[in-house]
């Protein structure tokens, strides 16, 4: 089978970086943690990229509380943070790589960058680990030979479509 298509370009849309809250809010570790995230629209194509915030609760010295499920409502006549539920609050690193929120948007936007180089690299490796399965599947069943080569084929038109069959 031929998986040259596996780097193969895909289709071009017009990515954007958007923000979850607002672009307004600022840049700083003391009051917000930034996240990156895949964003997709509803037919499951690619949009770029989406930044949330979420307000910090509680400082720590080596990193923060934060709400993960934060929401800005109207009170005191302007926009502010609604009140977090305790049980709910998340504890992030101000210097680990496993923080799951960064202190700035750019740091958020690496860690995308870089989640997306560890999730290449498990395609590639259960793509090959998937071949050799699907090879000793026809060798010690061949019986069952026709099932390994309609999966290869499957995954070859999914790589060449960008769809499931």
């Amino acid at each position: 089978m031929d998986f040259s298509l596996l780097f193969s370009e895909i289709e071009q849309i017009a990515p954007r970086i958007t923000e979850s809250i607002s672009e307004e809010m600022p840049d700083d570790p003391a009051l917000l943690r930034w996240r990156a995230w895949w964003n997709k629209g509803w037919d499951g194509k690619m949009l770029g990229v989406e930044l949330r915030c979420y307000p910090v609760v509680r400082k720590t010295p080596k990193g923060a509380w934060i709400d993960p499920h934060g929401y800005r409502q109207w009170g005191s006549g302007k926009m502010e943070w609604a009140e977090p539920r305790k049980e709910l609050l998340r504890w992030v690193s101000n210097d680990g790589g496993q923080a799951w929120a960064k202190q700035t948007r750019q740091d958020a936007i690496d860690s995308l960058i870089y989640r997306h180089k560890r999730w290449a690299i498990r395609i590639l490796n259960d793509i090959t680990y998937f071949m050799g399965a699907s090879n000793a599947l026809s060798a010690l069943f061949p019986d069952k030979a026709d099932q390994a080569d309609m999966a290869l084929r499957n995954l070859l038109f999914t790589v060449r479509e960008g769809k499931r069959p």
